[in-house]
């Protein structure tokens, strides 16, 4: 029932990014532009959140956007989430992959009980940092509107698994511990 904010503007910014190289074979392009004024005005931001009990949690968007960022919550939280891209003026007109994947610097996930969203975007827009509600933490998917619905059991499995997957390794069955 918390709700998923994220601090920062998201911009078309896929150079070097995770999803560009792994999806698409795309490698190279501009990195994504460094604001140090912004990640000093974001980190402050989140600093005084986190002091003041304000979220409940913090994640920051780097490989692979927005996406990777919300799954890593949703499984270290084990919960789903539902969200929808964002239209407001901060941030670009970008078609769902771009949103979803850019790796624009400078942005954190937050989760947010519904009755201070208020508080924070409050905080944020006097900080002069960039806040949008995105969504809902809620059941047992991962679900972004236009984009992508994916079981969070799957997500899981996919993140935990990765590397072993890759070598070849046999994984132990889960059980009682």
């Amino acid at each position: 029932g918390e709700r998923v904010v994220v601090l920062g503007a998201t911009r078309a910014e896929l150079g070097g990014s995770e999803w560009a190289a792994v999806v698409h074979e795309l490698d190279g392009g501009a990195p994504p532009a460094a604001d140090i004024g912004a990640a000093v005005a974001l980190h402050a931001l989140v600093r005084d959140l986190v002091v003041d009990a304000a979220i409940a949690g913090v994640h920051d968007c780097s490989d692979g956007g927005l996406a990777v960022a919300l799954a890593e919550m949703a499984i270290a939280g084990e919960v789903g989430f539902d969200v929808a891209p964002l239209e407001e003026a901060a941030h670009e007109a970008l078609v769902p992959a771009l949103f979803w994947f850019s790796e624009t610097a400078s942005r954190v996930l937050l989760s947010v009980a519904p009755d201070r969203v208020a508080e924070v975007r409050d905080r944020a827009q006097a900080a002069g940092v960039a806040a949008f509600d995105l969504g809902e933490a809620t059941g047992d998917r991962l679900v972004a509107a236009g984009a992508f619905d994916v079981p969070l059991a799957d997500a899981a499995h996919a993140w935990r698994d990765a590397i072993p997957s890759l070598l070849g390794a046999a994984l132990p069955a889960a059980g009682p511990s």
